[in-house]
């Protein structure tokens, strides 16, 4: 289809111009499919403008301006006409491809503006153009995405829905557009056409690209102008956590964005091959406060993969804005990780790379714990992927902070089959670690915890504190440090460090830990109360650990809620019945923490049916790692 006469554009307005519909189709995944088969791509591109796309415009009055490898340019005289247009071919354009595989579809997207336009040799200039082009970004592929001015004209007319998004604040677009998601429901898409065949694209062996994100600066919707620094200042700040959490997935600086003006964030991700981009929208709330819409997005197919709302108050400190942005951060890893990890359980085991390997262990890692003993299958199954991970790199570090952890779980947890030798790798391998890396803030911590079971608390906590100062607000490690306290005899002082691990990490398995052991720093105190509220949420959270149980039952003891204690404390027996035998022994912990555990814990378990006989605390010296005297 030959491209359109520029005499048939301008109007006889000053200047030339005329008021027209400005259809952007953009072909999504472009650069990919063309790096997968290019001839077989372009080949299958070419069949479908000639017996679809080609045919459409013709067919409802318009004409194309302007054409790109990806991206077609198509002008229209009725606004009614551009609108049939694009429905017809996102309608029937999964005819034409429907035995592809789902990585290789061809899929466009569509954006419809209207606006005066001026044709300038082979140039159409103006605003009309420009929303369109900008709106693709906001566009997903097989979608069509309007201003207000097109939704307004057809709506009623062509009997369509639409699904709104709000004002858009587009690059080099001086004031935010309104724009519109055209709603194709399926029942409108007429009758189902046979597949039209289109030639197959070359099977290559290709490996997806490395998990990699961008966060990108975000839209500001009307922040007070004292805080519009925020609108860049928090996307860096995210960027700059993220790493401590996503262990081999890459984060993309995003400075490339600042630099280009011809192509939106996007474009420049998927110019860089980034997979995943997080972006959002800052905005004034009623309350005086900040409102902050974050959302993932996978670049490729466009697809919204998760999305939440936070808020910063107007008075918050800088540290209180610091915690939000690490939750914000902490969430977001955790929502990558899921899908990274989704996407590597779809390819073949045997071309999982070590990163991969790292990556589906610690899936595993991160389910829900329950501490009932005996041997947990997620985190074998973890254990399994870490080791093959450190056979094909010895020396990637991410492997062996995998292991160790794994380990030292299973040695806390009572489920290490041997003590000593997971014991003694673990410090091996966090001591290499150490050695190539110093500041690895999760290596310090993770000594902390082995240097708590050996009973060297002075040790845990120097270990501990390092890991913090590194990584200021790690959600968990602000916890541990608290723990370590707690055994040091000083409850008092690890409630502050468990409250703020809760305000980075209000969900998931690490908050119901959080809740457990601020119950338990309350229940040494005496704070019974305080502890029932925290145990009773951390119960709540996560119902099959066995030590929440306990905790709870002791607290319940001391309060004189003898019924509830007593079917708390057949619960935790019920999940270990050698409970009783082993929680008593404290010689590992200081002789500060064994007189608060005398005055508190020790009292409320036998109230609710802890017998005699089992409650003797043992407090001779731990011996050395194997040791029958060993915990």
């Amino acid at each position: 289809m030959a491209l359109t006469d520029l005499s048939d554009l301008i109007g006889r307005a000053p200047g030339g111009r005329k008021l027209i519909a400005v259809v952007y189709a953009d072909m999504a995944g472009y650069s990919r499919l063309i790096g997968l088969d290019d001839i077989g791509t372009l080949e299958r591109l070419r069949t479908l403008r000639s017996t679809l796309i080609d045919p459409a415009i013709n067919e409802h009055g318009g004409r194309i301006f302007q054409t790109g490898g990806d991206s077609l340019l198509i002008v229209f005289d009725s606004i009614d006409g551009a609108v049939q247009c694009a429905v017809k071919m996102q309608q029937q354009m999964p005819n034409y491809d429907g035995d592809q595989l789902s990585d290789q579809l061809i899929r466009f997207r569509i954006c419809i503006n209207i606006g005066d336009v001026i044709a300038e040799g082979t140039d159409l200039h103006g605003d009309g153009v420009n929303v369109a082009a900008r709106l693709q970004a906001e566009c997903p592929p097989g979608g069509i995405c309007v201003s207000r001015a097109v939704r307004d004209h057809v709506r009623s007319r062509l009997d369509l829905m639409f699904d709104e998004l709000g004002p858009l604040s587009l690059k080099n677009i001086l004031h935010p557009v309104e724009a519109f998601l055209l709603r194709l429901e399926p029942e409108t898409a007429g009758p189902r056409l046979s597949p039209v065949p289109l030639p197959n694209p070359v099977k290559r062996n290709a490996k997806p690209p490395r998990p990699s994100v961008m966060v990108i600066t975000l839209r500001n919707l009307g922040v007070p102008k004292e805080h519009e620094y925020l609108v860049e200042v928090i996307p860096e700040d995210i960027s700059t956590v993220l790493p401590q959490h996503l262990g081999p997935i890459v984060v993309v600086s995003n400075d490339a964005c600042r630099h280009r003006d011809s192509a939106s964030p996007k474009d420049i991700a998927r110019e860089l091959g980034v997979v995943y981009v997080i972006q959002g929208s800052m905005r004034g709330i009623v309350d005086g406060g900040l409102a902050v819409n974050l959302q993932l997005v996978d670049v490729e197919t466009g697809a919204q993969l998760w999305s939440e709302r936070f808020d910063i108050g107007l008075a918050s400190t800088a540290n209180e804005r610091n915690e939000i942005t690490h939750r914000m951060a902490l969430t977001l890893a955790r929502k990558l990780n899921e899908d990274v990890n989704r996407r590597i359980e779809a390819l073949p085991p045997e071309d999982w790379t070590p990163d991969d390997l790292v990556i589906r262990g610690g899936a595993l890692l991160s389910q829900p714990v329950t501490f009932q003993g005996g041997s947990d299958p997620d985190h074998q199954k973890a254990l399994g992927y870490f080791e093959q991970a450190l056979a094909k790199a010895p020396d990637l570090i991410a492997a062996k902070i995998g292991i160790a952890s794994v380990l030292l779980r299973n040695v806390m947890n009572g489920r290490s089959p041997s003590l000593g030798q997971d014991l003694a790798r673990s410090e091996q391998l966090l001591s290499d670690v150490l050695r190539v890396n110093g500041q690895s803030a999760v290596a310090h911590n993770l000594m902390g915890a082995l240097r708590l079971h050996q009973g060297r608390l002075n040790d845990s906590l120097t270990e501990h504190r390092l890991a913090v100062e590194l990584e200021p607000n790690h959600s968990w490690m602000s916890t541990d440090l608290g723990v370590t306290l707690a055994f040091l005899g000083q409850p008092e002082a690890a409630i502050p460090l468990i409250e703020r691990g809760l305000r980075l990490a209000p969900h998931g398995f690490y908050a119901s830990m959080s809740h457990g052991c601020l119950g338990l720093c309350h229940l040494l105190l005496g704070n019974t109360e305080e502890a029932i509220t925290s145990l009773r949420t951390a119960r709540a959270m996560t119902p099959r650990t066995y030590m929440f149980h306990w905790w709870l039952a002791a607290a319940l003891g001391l309060k004189g809620e003898l019924d509830e204690a007593g079917a708390a404390f057949r619960q935790a027996i019920a999940m270990k019945p050698d409970l009783p035998q082993g929680v008593m022994r404290l010689r590992r912990a200081s002789p500060g923490f064994v007189t608060l555990y005398r005055k508190t814990m020790y009292a409320g378990l036998r109230r609710a049916g802890l017998p005699d006989v089992w409650a003797e605390i043992d407090e001779r010296p731990a011996g050395p790692i194997g040791s029958p005297h060993t915990d």
